[in-house]
């Protein structure tokens, strides 16, 4: 591993529903941990042809991160906030280039409109 190639702090938050006492429910957030990692721009030649559609490249970014036993990332009810921006998962974390040690994936920042 390289040192000093994480150097951008994220916080990984998660998203839960809980009974309010009237029947139904209310979503609350929560931080799980502060994670460091490698943030890049995407390139568009790179990610033009995607099966899951097309992604916003000015709201897009690329993370990778060190693997974690301990840390499960849950791409459906999990978001990353970086900078007092919320970003989603626009898919699954995967293992950068089959090294053991990386997961890689991309992260849509928020759009409030």
């Amino acid at each position: 591993m390289r040192a000093r190639r994480f150097t951008k702090q994220v916080e990984l938050w998660s998203t839960n529903s809980v009974a309010d006492g009237f029947g139904g429910n209310t979503v609350t957030e929560s931080k799980i941990t502060d994670i460091w990692c490698d943030l890049s721009t995407l390139d568009r030649l790179k990610y033009a042809n995607r099966d899951t559609g097309d992604i916003d490249f000015a709201n897009s970014v690329s993370v990778t991160i060190r693997e974690n036993p301990n840390l499960t990332i849950d791409y459906k009810n999990n978001f990353i906030v970086y900078l007092n921006e919320k970003y989603f998962f626009t898919d699954r974390p995967v293992v950068k280039d089959f090294q053991k040690g990386y997961v890689s994936f991309i992260m849509l920042r928020n759009n409030d409109v």
